[in-house]
């Protein structure tokens, strides 16, 4: 599976694994953990509308059933990584900010969910 690196990391950039490994052989093996060296907040994965996975979910494996039943989803394989200096909460609204923007407004949750997400 094609996946992306990005945010805090010391080795982002993109990356072809196989499914099973995981987050945290992901983020800690293969990206080198932060690029500040301070401790992992939180992963964000799949993208705008993907899932905030703390370090206490890096055992999942990376495949779409353990994701799903930890109500998050692969989606186009971006992965973003945050310290613990980030606030979540503005990057969640930038996220819902980002999401009203491009959205093409045909399916409610993105359309209604976005803008109120990002108010």
């Amino acid at each position: 599976m094609p996946i992306q690196l990005a945010g805090n990391i010391r080795h982002g950039g993109l990356y072809e694994i196989a499914f099973g490994i995981t987050l945290g052989e992901l983020v800690n093996q293969i990206g080198g953990g932060t690029a500040t060296g301070r401790p992992v907040k939180a992963v964000q994965v799949g993208g705008p509308l993907g899932a905030y996975i703390p370090p206490s979910q890096f055992h999942l494996p990376f495949d779409y059933e353990a994701y799903a039943g930890a109500d998050a989803l692969i989606g186009h394989g971006g992965i973003v990584v945050y310290d613990d200096s980030a606030d979540m909460g503005t990057m969640a609204r930038f996220a819902m900010q980002f999401c009203a923007a491009e959205s093409c407004g045909k399916c409610t949750p993105c359309r209604i969910g976005s803008t109120r997400g990002s108010s």
